[in-house]
């Protein structure tokens, strides 16, 4: 599993890169024992939402493929530290109800007859 850090028209330090880095894999430590049969690639973009217009709005969206589907989570802040930890605190619980709902599907069609 990989987990990339990217960002557009703005300027992210190692010290932003490394807390992103940390709180995913804090957050990725829920499922210590699926992750990385479930979780396969976590993208984080960082960015700056109002950049030309003079605004202090920093996000962070998370994207990620869990069991069959795509989560996708975004927070914005003054605060970009504070927008990582909140998106990635969030991440956890989306992940962790996809997978409960893709788990609820297997298992369900699992044991269908074969009649239908």
């Amino acid at each position: 599993m990989s987990i990339v850090i990217r960002s557009k028209d703005f300027s992210v330090t190692n010290e932003m890169r490394e807390h992103a880095r940390r709180r995913m894999n804090f957050a990725l430590d829920y499922f210590a024992i699926d992750r990385f049969r479930t979780i396969k690639r976590v993208v984080v973009r960082l960015g700056n939402l109002n950049a030309s217009k003079g605004g202090e709005d920093k996000f962070c969206r998370i994207t990620a493929k869990v069991g069959h589907g795509t989560v996708v989570v975004v927070d914005v802040h003054s605060n970009l530290y504070a927008a990582i930890s909140r998106a990635t605190r969030r991440f956890a619980l989306t992940a962790s109800r996809e997978l409960a709902r893709t788990y609820q599907l297997t298992s369900r069609t699992r044991f269908l007859p074969e009649s239908c």
